[in-house]
């Protein structure tokens, strides 16, 4: 093994630890404000929206890091990590505040409060560890990525089939609690050997490029158009089962995991699709 390298299951082992309890805490969650919001549909849609927000901020935290070189990315991910350990606090349902005039944004300005910076944290964990394999490994990181979408439908599954059944909503939190200091733990461990194998390399935007053809504008559009299309028609899925079906966890979580099953499918290989 070369000097430089860090070996991938290093990377793996935390990235599909983040998306276990990035959508892992999603189900339990919706289970904890149900009794104070009640299970209409826009309490599980706003949850959504506040994952798939901290979750694009984990994405523009790793974007943010990326200009930095990579020793500096080391030192600020490991005080991110110690920042979110200390504020950690899952919510209880005795202490949410409920507000009778505006109870969506009572319920989500109790989710900025307990758990916005730690679940950034948890976002950011796949699309960091990818990046810094690619430095550190030279190699293609993105099948990493169906690592990662494993791991969150395994979440999804685990929950409504062993984990609500079975475990006391307080035993859940934690459990993930728990796995949550373990991978603050692990991940600080490759941030170390990161900063260990990457003496004097520069940023990734002081390195030369390849030359590249610039995007089209309508390649961009179609970009977005797709990317968005996926999470409009979840949330409006989800929506229209909990409205028409029933509010109960299960069928929340099925349209999500079948969601995250067509980026395990097109991430697994480059033989689905062309990549534009």
């Amino acid at each position: 093994m070369k000097k430089n390298v860090i070996k991938e299951y290093f990377f793996a082992i935390n990235i599909f630890l983040g998306a276990f309890l990035l959508f892992l805490i999603q189900p339990v969650i919706g289970k904890i404000i149900t009794p104070i919001y009640g299970g209409v549909s826009q309490v599980w849609s706003l949850c959504l929206f506040f994952f798939q927000a901290t979750l694009f901020l984990g994405y523009t935290l790793t974007f943010v890091l990326n200009k930095f070189t990579p020793r500096i990315q080391s030192i600020i991910y490991l005080v991110f990590i110690a920042f979110a350990v200390i504020i950690l606090k899952i919510p209880s349902a005795e202490n949410l505040p409920t507000d009778s005039y505006n109870p969506a944004m009572s319920l989500f300005m109790a989710l900025l409060q307990y758990i916005a910076i730690p679940i950034i944290f948890v976002s950011s964990i796949s699309t960091l560890m990818q990046n810094w394999f690619g430095i550190v490994n030279k190699q293609d990181p993105y099948y990493l990525y169906s690592v990662s979408n494993i791991g969150s439908v395994m979440a999804l599954l685990l929950f409504p089939i062993a984990i609500e059944p079975h475990i006391s909503t307080s035993m859940t939190v934690l459990i993930w609690k728990c796995l949550f200091w373990v991978l603050a733990m692990t991940a600080g461990v490759v941030a170390v050997m990161f900063f260990v194998k990457t003496k004097d390399m520069p940023s990734q935007i002081e390195q030369k490029p390849e030359e590249a053809q610039p995007v089209s504008i309508m390649s961009f559009l179609k970009w977005i158009a797709f990317s968005s299309a996926g999470t409009i028609l979840l949330l409006s899925y989800t929506t229209h089962i909990t409205n028409d079906v029933a509010p109960i966890a299960l069928l929340w979580v099925i349209p999500l995991g079948l969601y995250l099953l067509t980026f395990i499918i097109i991430f697994g290989s480059k033989e689905p699709y062309n990549r534009y």
